[in-house]
């Protein structure tokens, strides 16, 4: 076993060391953490402990990029070799399915620690700036790496439940939603002080440290003396370890019903009546949308469990506001409007990325694109017209949020309040429509993780214009020359996104 497992350990260590991306990616991360230190290091007489500032931008841009992994990069250990019908030829080259998860998890791993650990030399910068202790780089470094263990055994999780890189992209999207979002529901019910048993006091506590955020928030504030291995470390590397154990016992079952994979469209669905009903029947309308509506982008059952989600995550919502939010004075129900249009927000621009990059992608990895240029029809035009077939599932997202924030008590005015700043208006705009076309580029030259560099696309591009803005002594407000600058440069980006998509689409067509 160990041979087999060192062997597939090297090969995923040279193709990393070979390829151009994940050097591209590292030297991404490590000029973003310099603009930032300059950024601190220009602002330092504005604010009292400019290492704190800058460690702590460090920090979450690290976090970032460990969910990014996790989404994109862990969740496809496994399904690519499902997809590719791989699996079969390396039982016959006599790798155990032990050997086969930490081969094919144990360099994805390492490429991840990489990038934390290409960091720790600006850690020192940090201590030096001032604000900072080395007892605290210490305790963020220790849960970094339990969170990175724990991404990395629910993505190989994933990986090895689902049959393709597409489901357990997004079964891991909603695990790490549910990670993020349960403890900060409970944070807030802690400080609302409505309790009742002091059973559910503990049992809320305990949900509420096991998250990274509110690790973070007790270390990196002022005095810290803390312990190293916390309730958040000890929790997230148990999970990732049993994680990892059920992928071994969920790839053994796998590998003994090893069979080949049925296309999704020849599938015999039609023997109960609920799929009869969803069944794409006849072409109606586009054929090009209709086929992207039914097989690329899930059809009405895709429309169904969207809705379900959304008006699940409302519904826990609406129940917090009418328990714990009604405290006289609204300040909870205005951080419960807040929290509901911003995770909204971020989550139908996600899935308008998802749905426009696999639209993509799927064409590029079938080689389809050559059929599509020999059709009388332009080929962007064809492009456009999958587009929309694919972006159709896409609308239960910003109907619902629509509305949510107009059921929601109080939804409309904190809404209207909070979205008066041009700036947050501004980047809203800005990551809806950013996301989803750096995504389409980037489907069509990778053949994983085209949403997480829409989404590094974004957040690079909010970190130059903050950075725009303290440099050239923007001010902040509506109608500002600075927004209308980078107004124009996004729909510039955005036109050149087009126009990439197209020539890519071409180009890759004439290769085929």
């Amino acid at each position: 076993m160990l041979p087999g497992i060192w062997a597939l350990l090297e090969r995923s260590l040279r193709i990393d060391a070979r390829s151009l991306s994940p050097h591209l990616v590292r030297f991404g991360l490590l000029v973003t953490i310099y603009i930032t230190l300059c950024f601190v290091n220009e602002a330092s007489g504005m604010f009292g402990a400019p290492g704190l500032h800058f460690f702590q931008s460090m920090t979450f841009l690290n976090l970032t990029f460990m969910t990014l992994f996790g989404v994109s990069y862990f969740s496809s250990s496994i399904t690519e070799e499902k997809e590719e019908e791989t699996l079969g030829l390396m039982l016959m080259a006599g790798i155990s399915p032990l050997g086969i998860l930490l081969g094919k998890s144990g360099g994805r791993l390492v490429h991840g620690s990489l990038l934390i650990a290409a960091q720790y030399p600006f850690t020192l910068l940090a201590v030096t700036l001032g604000g900072i202790l080395t007892p605290q780089i210490q305790a963020v470094y220790l849960a970094m790496f339990a969170y990175l263990a724990m991404v990395a055994g629910l993505g190989v999780l994933c990986s090895t439940l689902c049959q393709t890189s597409r489901a357990a992209a997004t079964r891991m999207t909603i695990l790490l939603a549910v990670y993020f979002l349960l403890p900060l529901c409970s944070g807030e019910i802690l400080r609302s002080g409505r309790l009742g048993p002091s059973t559910w006091r503990d049992v809320l506590t305990w949900i509420t440290d096991v998250s990274i955020l509110s690790r973070f928030e007790v270390i990196l504030a002022s005095g810290f003396q803390g312990e190293l291995f916390s309730r958040q470390v000890i929790s997230n590397g148990l999970v990732g370890a049993g994680s990892v154990v059920l992928s071994w016992l969920g790839l053994i079952h796998v590998v003994k019903n090893l069979s080949p994979r049925v296309p999704t469209s020849s599938r015999t669905l039609r023997k109960r009546w609920f799929w009869r009903v969803m069944s794409p029947g006849r072409i109606r309308g586009n054929p090009f949308s209709w086929k992207d509506f039914h097989f690329s982008a899930g059809g009405w059952p895709a429309i169904l469990f969207r809705s379900a989600l959304y008006l699940t995550f409302f519904s826990g919502i609406f129940a917090l506001i009418m328990t714990v939010g009604q405290d006289g004075s609204n300040r909870w129900n205005q951080g419960y409007v807040i929290l509901y249009a911003v995770f909204m927000i971020y989550a139908i621009t996600f899935d308008a990325g998802l749905l426009v990059s696999r639209c993509l992608h799927d064409e590029v990895r079938g080689q389809t694109l050559t059929s599509l240029a020999l059709l009388p029809e332009l080929l962007g035009e064809v492009l456009y017209f999958k587009l929309i077939g694919s972006l159709t599932v896409w609308l239960p997202g910003p109907l619902l949020l629509a509305c949510g924030v107009a059921v929601i008590p109080e939804g409309l005015d904190v809404t209207a309040n909070v979205f008066e700043n041009a700036g947050i208006a501004f980047v809203c705009v800005m990551h809806l429509l950013l996301v989803p076309h750096a995504a389409a580029v980037a489907a069509l030259y990778v053949r994983w993780g085209a949403l997480a560099l829409g989404i590094c696309a974004s957040v690079c591009s909010f970190v130059v214009m903050i950075l725009s803005a303290e440099f050239l002594a923007s001010p902040v407000n509506a109608g500002s020359s600075f927004f209308v600058m980078f107004g124009f440069l996004l729909i510039v980006v955005c036109a050149g996104c087009h126009l990439a998509v197209r020539l890519r689409a071409e180009s890759l067509a004439a290769r085929s």
